[in-house]
This record gives C-alpha cells, structure tokens and sequence, in this order.
C-alpha cells in the first residue's frame, strides 16, 4: 500500500511535464552545431579557473552575432570550455577550446574580426629550430625546455610560439619565430 502511494505521489509531480520539455530542448540543441560544442558546466568551471583579472565570464546568448558566426567557423570540432569579455580596451572575446584533446584559445573582436588563435603544444610538437632554442634558452643540462608552448597566429597569418623559460631562478617569457628566432612584431 505504502509503494503504491509513493508511485501515485510522484505521477502526480506538477514538475514533470517541464522536465520533458526541457529533456526534449536538450536533445534538440545537441542537434546543432554550437549547442553540441557548447557545455555549460565545463564552461562555468572553466571560466573561473581560467579567467584573468580584466575579463568577465559571458554565455554564448550574450555574444553578438557576428562574434558568435567567426566562432562556429573556427571550433574545428572543439567544445566550448570557457567564453570571456576583455573589460578593459576594445572589449574583445575570448573562446576557449579543447579538440582532440588540445586546448585552443580564440580572440574574437566585438565586430567579428578572428584577431589571434593561440594553440597550447608540448615540446614535441613544436618545430626543431624552435625546440632546440628554447632548449638551449633554458641553461642546465638535462633541460627538456618549457612543458608548454603557445603557438599563435596572428590575424594577419604571422605564427610565432610563446614560452616562459627558467634560468636559475629567473623566468623570461620568450617569443620566437618558426626558425627558432627572436619574434618581432612587424
């Protein structure tokens, strides 16, 4: 008798209804690209580890359109983990990505203007003119150089990686071409 009254207790549940509607939305957004990419959880954690002094967490909802159309165009597959506002400057966005198990980071300019694309690598993944001068950047012997690399593209397709090597007990964030050189920004 008591089972039974348990089980007519929660069919009566006035929520019920709404939560099959919202089961069904659910489904309905995994169908669509940005939905599929996009996890709201990851996202909130994300964004609070991640998310530097000047930048506000934002949803995907808050993006302008043309910010929102050059991310679709550039998440190669990648889930959204974070979505962030600068605060300061020109108010541009940032995406963070993971694909394929790499993390991507996407600037975006509140016109929709793809401005830097920055890929974190391992020292493996990286050219050996590059890997050989942050190797010998770094001073000791037995140094491996730093544990990651950020290659990044520019908008106008200029590539340079980004590390901070350790000599000593000084840490020296470095920029160098693609052949291992001193980057400058032209």
């Amino acid at each position: 008798m008591e089972n039974q009254e348990l089980t007519n207790k929660a069919s009566r549940n006035p929520l019920r209804p709404y939560r099959m509607i919202l089961a069904a939305a659910a489904v309905a957004m995994a169908g669509t690209g940005i939905g599929r990419a996009f996890e709201k959880s990851e996202q909130r954690e994300d964004a609070k580890s991640e998310q530097g002094e000047n930048e506000a967490a934002v949803t995907l909802s808050q993006l302008p359109d043309q910010v929102r159309a050059t991310l679709e165009r550039n998440l190669q597959g990648g889930k959204i983990r974070a979505l962030s506002k600068e605060n300061e400057g020109e108010g541009n966005f940032e995406a963070r990505i993971r694909s394929d198990g790499k993390d991507r980071e996407i600037k975006i300019s509140p016109s929709g203007q793809l401005l830097e694309v920055e890929e974190k690598l391992g020292m493996a993944d990286l050219p050996a003119r590059v890997r050989m001068a942050l190797v010998n950047m770094g001073g000791e012997e037995g140094d491996e150089g730093p544990e990651q690399v950020e290659k990044v593209t520019t908008r106008d397709g200029m590539v340079y990686y980004e590390a901070t090597v350790e000599k000593g007990e000084k840490e020296t964030e470095v920029k160098l071409s693609p052949e291992g050189t001193p980057y400058e920004n032209k």
